[in-house]
C-alpha cells in the first residue's frame, strides 16, 4: 500500500500477512477461517486510518471523500471519523468501478459546457422500473391476492402491519438503486425486534450462511438514539456501534455494529412513511433491509426476478408501488 510520507507499520505486515495466508489451505469452512477473516480486518483498518492520518498530515482539512475498491468496506469506514483527524465523511453510492461511469458522464458534460457547474445529485434510485405493463398482467393473470392503496400513507399503514407481525415483505418502489446496496427500493424488509430474524430469514428467503449479516434501516431524525457516535449514512456505506442493541437484535453484528442506512424523507419519501408508520406501531424506527434477491443471483431487476423470488422462497407479501399482493 502506498502512503504519503512513508509507512513502518505496512512493510511490516507483509511478512504477517505470508504467514497467515499459508493457513488458508487448513480451513474446511467460512467459519474455520473466521479469526483470520478478522484479523485482515483488523490489518485493514490500521492501515486505512495510518494512510489517512498521513494524507491529513500533508493537506489538512476536515471534510474527506472516500472512493474506490476499499470504499466498499463498511466495517473500515465506520472507524474513519474515530480513528483520524476528520469531521465529516462522504463515500458515495457507488465507490467502486461502477461508479466511474458516474464521473465519466459528468466529465464529458464539464467538457462541453466548461463555463458551468454540473449539477450533481445524492440521488442513488437511477436504475430501471418495473414496467406498468408487467405489473398490470401480475394482478390480471397472476393468481394471486390482491389489495390496491390510493395514497402511500394508505400503503405504509397497511404494509407497516406486516413486519410487525413476523412477516417477511418484498419490497419493490420506484427506479432500482444505483450501487451495490438495497436502500429501499430492491428490499426485503423485517422486524429486526426478533433475535431469530437473521437465522429465519437466511434459511427461509436468502438461502445463505446463517452467520451473513442483515442492515438496519433507520429514521435520520432517530439515528442518534440508537448508533454510538451517529454518522449520516444514507448509502448503506459505513457500520456504527448500536448503543442501544438490545432494541433491535436481528440487525446487530457480532461486534455489535450494523450497516446503517439514513433514511430521510427528501431522499426517499415512501420508504421513509413505511418507517414513520412502523415506529407508530412499535415504537421502533428501524426496520431490518437486505437486497430483494437469493444467494447467487442479483438483486431483482424485472417483474419477472421479483415474482420469482417471490414465489419461490418464504416471503410473505410483494409490494410493488402502491399494490400488494399475497400468495393463494
Amino acid at each position: 500500500m502506498f502512503i504519503v510520507g512513508g509507512s513502518q507499520k505496512s512493510r511490516d505486515y507483509d511478512r504477517r500477512l505470508d504467514h497467515l495466508i499459508a493457513l488458508l489451505s487448513t480451513f474446511r469452512s467460512p467459519e474455520d477461517a473466521a479469526d483470520l477473516a478478522h484479523t485482515g480486518q483488523l490489518i485493514y483498518e490500521e492501515l486505512l486510518c495510518e494512510f489517512l492520518q498521513s494524507v491529513h498530515d500533508r493537506f489538512g482539512g476536515e471534510n474527506l471523500i472516500f472512493g474506490g475498491g476499499y470504499a466498499l468496506n463498511s466495517s473500515g469506514n465506520g472507524k474513519i471519523l474515530s480513528q483520524t483527524p476528520y469531521a465529516r465523511l462522504h463515500v458515495p453510492m457507488a465507490p467502486g468501478d461502477d461508479g466511474n461511469a458516474i464521473g465519466a458522464a459528468i466529465l464529458a458534460w464539464k467538457l462541453d459546457h466548461p463555463r458551468e457547474t454540473p449539477r450533481v445529485t445524492g440521488d442513488p434510485y437511477l436504475g430501471s422500473a418495473i414496467e406498468e405493463e408487467s405489473l398490470e398482467r401480475l394482478k390480471t393473470y397472476g393468481g394471486l391476492r390482491h389489495e390496491a392503496f390510493l395514497s402511500e400513507q394508505d400503503l405504509a399503514q397497511a404494509t407497516a402491519r406486516e413486519p410487525a407481525e413476523g412477516k417477511f415483505s418484498g419490497w419493490v418502489q420506484g427506479r432500482a438503486e444505483f450501487g451495490p446496496r438495497a436502500l429501499g427500493n430492491r428490499s426485503i424488509l423485517a422486524d429486526p425486534r426478533d433475535p431469530e430474524v437473521r437465522h429465519r430469514l437466511n434459511a427461509q428467503v436468502k438461502f445463505r450462511e446463517e452467520f451473513r449479516p442483515l442492515a438496519p434501516s433507520v429514521l435520520h431524525r432517530r439515528g442518534a438514539e440508537y448508533f454510538s457516535g451517529y454518522q449520516f449514512s444514507p448509502y448503506m456505506e459505513r457500520t456504527l456501534p448500536f448503543s442501544r442493541p438490545e432494541a433491535a437484535p436481528g440487525v446487530v453484528h457480532q461486534d455489535e455494529t450494523g450497516r446503517v442506512q439514513s433514511v430521510t424523507q427528501e431522499l426517499n419519501p415512501v420508504f421513509s412513511g413505511l418507517l414513520t408508520e412502523f415506529e407508530r406501531l412499535t415504537g421502533l424506527p428501524m426496520l431490518l433491509n437486505t437486497g430483494y434477491n437469493v444467494v447467487g443471483r442479483p438483486i431483482m431487476h424485472d417483474m419477472h426476478d421479483a415474482v420469482a423470488v417471490f414465489l419461490t422462497t418464504g416471503l410473505d407479501v410483494l409490494v410493488i408501488g402502491k399494490d400488494l399482493f399475497r400468495k393463494s
